[in-house]
């Protein structure tokens, strides 16, 4: 355990920065008198001229894929994931993290036969490892984020069944009364669970790994067989199952939900049934519900099996062994699908990963964000319907109508994610680059919109540059509902709080004496600064949102220099570098950016004085010094140690708008946004040079060596030598990467998002 623990601790970098590390083998020479193509470009595949293969050159390639039937709904490959793992170790971050684990008294031989770490090993992605779904994943899984949908109502009817039973003082007998719960609050739950049982049954699924080294493969399958335990210690409704695929025999269990009753049946007295009949009607499950719900449960059945077949360790999951479909053909196989078809533009590559998902089946983060908008939605309606219920909170009919409107406005930005299939490849060259194809169409961003600043890009010792362009309409929705979820969580402390406070008090001084501070609080707040605050979100909300454009960037350079700082050492003030960090927007109106700093500006003073009155002590509002060069002018507020390179500022002229850590650095990128650029670029787009990166810790580590003795004690100092060659071995690590591309655009409709992490 002590070891494992240990090789937690170095398990993440290995994995962060030994796949980035790609070996020079995997790099193509550049032919004398070709051109290399620029740093940091990604090589799209050119759909016009797609290449042409047929389900036989897909299967040389794509492994388990062409035993597979035509109708998965998902499939993601790991391939040659053994000699990868093994490169990985090989790498500076991999050698430096085995030096460590020997320190520390772990040995690498030992931490690689430990069993209960193979699925970090080489042996868990073998030559080809797969995970695959059936075709009624899909169903299955909406179906779950529907059930989902509704619990998060019932949470809600929930939460105001308890504060009003709170509010009423009769919270214990409120809530130790279950058919009470079931007959109030959670009114329909087990009818929407019956109905959710009974739509859902346990999809295909396949899992597998190919391995020639027969030991390894042994082990393997001990490993997948350890998942079919749970079967064989069921004492009910569980029996051994041997099936036959493709001249091999793959052995595990079936349990039937109809074996599993009539063996309860036949128990003693059928105590189990009865005992599960009483407790669900105790619930509030009526006798046509409790016989429905028996009745699926009879025709649930669950199949586990293991075995091998074509030199793969194969794990099957389904509710039939029906459902066990292996094909002998490869034109009725995965390989002749057209889910599949996106990979044949990287046939020829060094694939290291691949898969698709059918839309139903988005795994991306635009997708849980649409799962979480609809629960939002769900969680607001069921406090509404509950509020117009209860019985001890007195007039909630504003609370329901924001939350009505919570409701509304989370289903609409919802509604604006669209699904479709997605399939995704991985592959060595240059370093690693990752193509995807399809997913969410991502609403959150405008894709056809060009980017007018890209040209900042183009800086000397930029480290990172990020630029996308929002869509309106989608962040008029957003903070649409921002203000009301405001606005209802203020009505709520308002109305709500001070009855459970006040409740909660009855019988107990200190009680009522909360509530008196709490609502002298409230009111001293509802009439000083309540009307200032809301004046400043309303200039953020309205005047500067209006003012800005839709396009953003985030640009970060390491050319900043040091402001004079006490105690600090002259050689980093001369020749230390620090970053400078600069937000810039597009300008869409210069008049309402200055109507919103007029109106925040006074919101502030008015703030201030009332601060000021309350402590006894005169705040003054800091004037702010401005400049102006070029067109652009700055406003900034002195600080201590300052420098033009390190003073917190904001600059706008007619087309730009920035917040910048650096007053010099935000002009530079004014004077940069002149510049004509190659190619008009859409969406959101990302660059991290990590050479720059890699230069900047060099230098550091440099000046941190030569004044060793000014900064550390003598015990550091020892400590830093000793140290001194892991450090230079992990920074070695960083010095094989060149740079990072992120690009995510709209093609003819389809997202398309490419990465490519390119190595020196």
């Amino acid at each position: 355990m002590k070891m494992i623990n240990k090789m937690k601790k170095y398990i993440i970098p290995i994995l962060c920065t030994g796949v980035l590390t790609f070996l020079s083998c995997n790099k193509k020479p550049i032919q004398e008198g070709s051109e290399s193509q620029d740093e940091g470009a990604v090589t799209l595949p050119v759909d016009e001229a797609e290449v042409q293969v047929g389900p036989e050159q897909r299967a040389a390639k794509l492994g388990f894929a062409q035993y597979l039937p035509a109708n998965m709904s998902a499939y993601s490959a790991v391939m040659n994931g053994s000699s990868v793992m093994d490169k990985m170790w090989q790498t500076p971050m991999g050698k430096l993290v085995k030096e460590r684990l020997e320190l520390e008294g772990v040995s690498f031989d030992d931490v690689a036969a430990n069993q209960s770490l193979i699925q970090i090993g080489a042996e868990q992605y073998g030559e080809d490892y797969f995970v695959a779904y059936g075709d009624t994943a899909v169903k299955v899984g909406q179906e779950v984020i529907k059930f989902s949908d509704r619990v998060s109502y019932y949470l809600g009817r929930m939460a105001v069944y308890a504060g009003n039973a709170a509010v009423g003082k009769k919270l214990d007998v409120a809530m130790n009364n279950p058919k009470n719960v079931f007959a109030v609050p959670l009114k329909g739950f087990l009818a929407d669970f019956v109905g959710m049982f009974g739509q859902v049954d346990m999809p295909a699924y396949y899992q597998g790994v190919k391995i020639t080294d027969e030991d390894a493969r042994a082990q393997a399958r001990q490993q997948l067989e350890a998942a079919l335990d749970v079967f064989s210690m069921l004492e009910l409704g569980v029996d051994p199952l041997t099936v036959e695929r493709g001249g091999a025999e793959f052995e595990g269990f079936k349990f039937s939900g109809k074996k599993m009753m009539d063996q309860m049946r036949e128990d003693e007295d059928d105590s189990a049934i009865m005992w599960a009949s009483s407790t669900l009607t105790e619930f509030g499950m009526s006798q046509q519900e409790l016989d429905e719900f028996l009745a699926l449960i009879e025709t649930k059945n669950i199949v586990a099996l293991v075995g091998e077949l074509h030199g793969y360790v194969i794990l099957f999951l389904g509710s039939s062994e029906d459902d066990f479909v292996l094909v002998d053909d490869v034109e009725s196989s995965l390989c002749a699908s057209g889910k599949i078809k996106f990979v044949d533009n990287y046939l020829d590559k060094e694939l290291f990963t691949y898969g698709f998902n059918d839309g139903g089946m988005s795994y991306d983060l635009s997708a849980i964000e649409k799962v979480l908008y609809d629960l939002l939605g769900s969680f607001s309606e069921g406090l509404a319907d509950q509020l117009a219920v209860s019985d001890s909170m007195g007039d909630t009919q504003d609370l329901e109508v924001m939350l009505d409107n919570i409701d509304k406005q989370a289903r609409e930005l919802a509604a604006m994610f669209k699904d479709s299939d997605a399939g995704y490849v991985a592959y060595l060259e240059d370093g690693i680059k990752v193509e995807i194809h399809g997913g969410s169409n991502m609403p959150q961003y405008d894709m056809d919109l060009d980017h007018k600043l890209s040209a900042m890009s183009q800086g000397e010792g930029n480290l990172l540059f990020a630029n996308w362009a929002t869509n309106p309409e989608y962040n008029e929705g957003l903070m649409n509902m921002i203000d009301t979820l405001v606005e209802v969580s203020y009505a709520t402390s308002k109305h709500v709080l001070p009855m459970l406070s006040s409740a909660s008090g009855e019988g107990a001084g200190n009680g009522n004496l909360d509530f008196i501070a709490y609502d002298a609080s409230l009111q001293m707040f509802e009439e000083m600064f309540r009307s200032d605050l809301l004046d400043v979100w309303k200039a953020l909300r309205t005047n500067m949102a209006e003012g800005l454009g839709a396009e953003t960037a985030l640009v970060v350079d390491l050319n900043g220099t040091i402001p004079k700082v006490p105690n600090v050492p002259e050689a980093f003030m001369a020749d230390g570098k620090m970053p400078r960090v600069a937000y810039v927007s597009t300008v869409d109106d210069r008049d309402k950016l200055q109507a919103s700093w007029v109106r925040i500006n006074k919101a502030l003073e008015s703030l201030l004085k009332k601060a000021s009155q309350m402590t006894g002590a005169e705040i003054p509002m800091q004037v702010p010094m401005s400049s102006e060069k070029d067109g652009l002018k700055t406003w900034f507020v002195p600080i201590p140690f300052q420098n033009d390179d390190f003073v917190p500022s904001v600059s706008v002229n007619d087309e730009l708008f920035f917040a910048s850590s650096s007053k010099r650095f935000a002009e530079g990128l004014s004077a940069l946004s002149s510049n004509t650029v190659d190619e008009a670029r859409q969406g959101v787009w990302l660059n991290v040079d990590m050479k720059v990166l890699h230069s900047y810790v060099e230098q550091w580590l440099k000046l941190m060596e030569d004044n060793a003795d000014e900064l550390m004690s003598d015990s550091e100092v020892a400590d830093f030598k000793a140290n001194k060659e892991m450090i230079e071995t992990a920074i070695s690590a960083l010095g094989m990467m060149d740079n990072l591309t992120y690009h995510m655009r709209s093609e003819d409709g389809v997202t398309r998002t490419s990465l490519h992490l390119k190595t020196r």
